[in-house]
């Protein structure tokens, strides 16, 4: 588990689509991966059902295509 506060974004957008009223976690943690200064964060599932998601692991990239 993580530490974190929740709260509401007025929005947000990824790959053309915007999600309004937003929940979201903050991380609060000291250690580990959520502590990274490189992290911006993780998107959760419910942000990804308006696409379907491609990997390409052997190029290292991630498409987001429309439902």
């Amino acid at each position: 588990s993580v530490s974190s506060q929740f709260g509401r974004i007025k929005w947000f957008e990824v790959a053309g689509h915007r999600f309004t009223d937003a929940p979201v976690s903050f991380s609060t943690a000291d250690y580990g991966a959520f502590s990274e200064p490189y992290l911006a964060g993780n998107i959760g599932q419910d942000a990804m059902l308006p696409f379907r998601v491609v990997l390409d692991f052997s190029g290292y990239r991630l498409a987001l295509v429309p439902r």
